[in-house]
């Protein structure tokens, strides 16, 4: 058992900055973390070097597990069958796995192979098997069979049985492509919209963009909410035997 009780865990690495691997075999393991978390590897950190190459990975029959609250970073956040996040990077290949009898759960960005990749360039997965005995879970969004979340992936000879679950963006092989700088988007309006979906509160990325769609549905929802609390404020006086309609006299001020 490998754990992490506040941060980054893998069944081999923990976090580096370079490394590369071949013919790794992790087996019956239970690894646990709160951030980034892989079967062989939690994370790639920031700046690593050009080339990094993973290839001929074995994972057997391991549990891995986010167990972070939900008050984490999401930018660090990522639970893979062989790796849990890789940040900036240039060509990282992946080449040649296998992850079998697993059990792969976190709340976001959770993938067979890898939960998240960023701002990489030109990543390459080939030559990758996710077996059906393996389940893929994200509690909140972005699952994939390969590839939880991630931008500029290249994927070749791969396959996947495994069963992939999420709240939303599930997908067979990846569960969501993230924009990048660059990137050109069609923006589709309506006259008729009346606002912001709650479910835009499970995708959208910022704090700020959290806080300004809850603003949106406490000033929309204000006279609902002022009359809900009015019948509950009113049905607990009646609970204590005092007359609501007493509270209309003149004479009655709040202390």
């Amino acid at each position: 058992t490998i754990t992490a009780t506040s941060g980054i865990a893998g069944g081999a690495l923990g976090s580096t900055a370079t490394i590369s691997s071949q013919n790794a075999v992790v087996k019956n393991c239970t690894i646990e973390g709160t951030t980034a978390v892989g079967g062989l590897q939690g994370a790639m950190t920031a700046n690593a070097a050009t080339g990094v190459t993973h290839s001929n990975t074995q994972i057997l029959h391991c549990t891995i597990r986010n167990v972070g609250t939900g008050s984490e970073d999401p930018s660090s956040m990522g639970t893979g069958g062989v790796i849990g996040r890789f940040y900036e990077s240039y060509q990282p290949h992946f080449l040649g796995a296998v992850v079998r009898d697993c059990t792969i759960e976190g709340k976001s960005n959770v993938g067979g192979y890898i939960g998240a990749i960023t701002n990489a360039k030109n990543d390459r997965f080939e030559n990758i098997y996710i077996a059906e005995d393996v389940t893929i879970t994200a509690t909140n969004q972005a699952a994939g069979g390969i590839v939880g979340s991630g931008d500029n992936v290249t994927i070749k000879n791969c396959a996947v049985g495994a069963t992939v679950k999420a709240f939303s963006n599930a997908g067979g092989i990846m569960g969501e492509v993230r924009l990048r700088n660059g990137d050109i988007v069609e923006i589709l309006t309506s006259k008729s919209a009346k606002g912001p979906s709650r479910d835009w509160l499970n995708i959208c990325r910022s704090n700020q963009a959290r806080i300004k769609i809850k603003q949106w549905f406490k000033k929309e929802k204000r006279e609902e909410n002022i009359a809900r609390g009015k019948l509950s404020f009113e049905s607990e006086l009646r609970h204590i035997g005092i007359d609501p309609a007493i509270l209309q006299q003149d004479d009655v001020r709040p202390m």
